[in-house]
């Protein structure tokens, strides 16, 4: 390398999921990398090219974690079973389990074993219900429950129904 010449360890990756891009800037640091990323494609740096739909992270570290995944590597063991993970929050989680935590809903005092659980059922037992049948007026949390309801409801009122064709488009 010539002397004062700068070192490329970093490249726009944009055209990995977005083949019509024409960028092709490079950086010789990350933190360049990123806020390029950032502000000028208003997306996530890191990527992974094995997954189908080409995942982006937003953490370094969890890029790498994920590809630890891909490489079978589980370098994250419990302290109680020996059971391996991925990444660390995953053994965090798997760990509860261990210590009896749970994650208390407030509003009706359900107790999860985890907080993506938690977010879960307090997104369908408490939030708004702003999907709802056209045939029987029942609400739902999600458009996933309402179609599930909808596809209940066929197996006896048959499918040529117009309501129920509806919710098939």
């Amino acid at each position: 390398m010539a002397a004062g010449a700068t070192e490329v360890k970093f490249a726009c990756n944009l055209k990995e999921d977005h083949p019509t891009s024409k960028c092709r800037q490079e950086f010789v640091t990350a933190k360049s990398f990123i806020n390029h990323m950032k502000n000028t494609h208003q997306t996530k740096p890191w990527i992974c090219l094995q997954c189908p739909g080409k995942k982006r992270f937003q953490e370094r570290q969890n890029f790498n974690f994920h590809m630890m995944s891909h490489e079978g590597r589980r370098g994250f063991i419990c302290d109680f079973c020996q059971k391996s993970y991925a990444n660390p929050r995953q053994l965090y989680s798997h760990r509860a389990l261990h210590l009896g935590r749970r994650y208390l809903c407030t509003h009706c005092g359900f107790k999860a074993r985890s907080t993506a659980n938690l977010r879960g059922h307090i997104r369908t037992k408490h939030e708004d219900r702003s999907f709802q049948c056209l045939m029987c007026d029942k609400k739902f949390s999600t458009n996933n429950n309402l179609k599930n309801h909808v596809s209940g409801l066929a197996m006896f009122l048959g499918s040529d129904c117009s309501v129920i064709s509806f919710y098939h488009r």
